[in-house]
């Protein structure tokens, strides 16, 4: 059974709930038999277009998207994907042999990625130590 997501937007566009059920029938009697409280706003149905909303959400009606808060001060708003980016792309992450060893963390202070290195390593055998 495919669940169906409903999203409560409220006036601001700012998602306050999200719900799950059974099907649009479902949706439809807990709206209409079950006082939600709620603030002035409207449900939104999720798609796989509008993306799954946490609570907290921003949507964009024009778009029909829903899109996260900005994490950091020096990310900008890409409006054709509703999805926040850096001011400069995000390297590749590093394996080697299969293993992680080379990832990378937004530094806002720097404004600049910082590589975090042996992320995924095993760890050291007792020869090692």
């Amino acid at each position: 059974m495919e669940f169906k997501y409903f999203a409560f937007v409220n006036k601001d566009n700012v998602v306050e709930n999200v719900i799950v059920c059974n099907s649009i029938e479902d949706f439809r009697d807990l709206t209409v038999n079950t006082p939600m409280g709620m603030s002035p706003g409207r449900w939104i149905p999720v798609t796989e277009k509008t993306r799954k909303p946490s609570k907290g959400y921003n949507y964009c009606p024009t778009k029909n998207m829903f899109y996260p808060d900005q994490r950091f001060k020096s990310w900008h708003l890409d409006e054709e994907l509703m999805d926040w980016a850096p001011p400069t792309p995000k390297p590749e992450k590093e394996f080697v042999d299969g293993k992680l060893i080379t990832a990378w963390l937004w530094d806002e202070d720097n404004v600049k990625w910082v590589a975090q290195t042996c992320v995924n390593c095993d760890p050291p055998s007792p020869n090692d130590l």
